[in-house]
């Protein structure tokens, strides 16, 4: 999947498919070949980032990888289940970081 292809009405879409859990899992999708900007510790033990891929980006949250940080390096593919932030009345685009990878190296699990 393309950073591109995460807008608001296709995020939205899939939210419908809610509730998730055993019999329903969350969507998980592959996207590759990003960069992590503005990469920052948050909270006890998380991450932050903006992902960027072409003129693309999406702000990330990558909860208990803080150990992982060397990991965020270079260029990138993200396992990933898109979600709506909705804060302050307004509706916009995050990813939760499942999983990451150098290109060239393969998933921890």
């Amino acid at each position: 999947m393309r950073l591109e292809e995460l807008g608001l009405d296709q995020v939205v879409a899939l939210e419908r498919l809610s509730p998730f859990g055993m019999g329903n899992p969350e969507p998980v999708l592959l996207v590759e070949k990003v960069r992590a900007r503005q990469l920052q510790r948050v909270g006890d033990g998380h991450l932050r980032f903006l992902a960027c891929q072409g003129g693309d980006s999406v702000q990330a949250i990558a909860f208990g990888m803080a150990a992982r940080l060397d990991e965020f390096e270079g260029e990138l593919d993200l396992l990933v289940s898109p979600q709506i932030n909705r804060y302050n009345g307004r509706e916009t685009v995050q990813v939760r970081v499942r999983d990451v990878r150098g290109v060239r190296d393969t998933f921890a699990g």
